[in-house]
């Protein structure tokens, strides 16, 4: 799977996914890791080290 790009303060930034498109890693432009994800697949459990700093999106309906 390919990362998700997003800029944040006009920094280009990556998340990585694992198979149930759960974000695992973030990392900057130049591939140093920001941020570790980790959780249950359904979301349960979510613990974070580093940075998170995507925009949040509204939860699907």
């Amino acid at each position: 799977m390919s990362p998700v790009e997003f800029y944040e303060s006009g920094a280009a930034h990556f998340q990585f996914q694992d198979w149930a498109v759960t974000e695992r890693v973030q990392t900057s432009y130049n591939g140093g890791v920001e941020g570790t994800y980790s959780s249950l697949p359904d979301g349960d459990g979510y613990s974070a080290s580093g940075t998170d700093n995507d925009a949040e999106l509204p939860p699907i309906v």
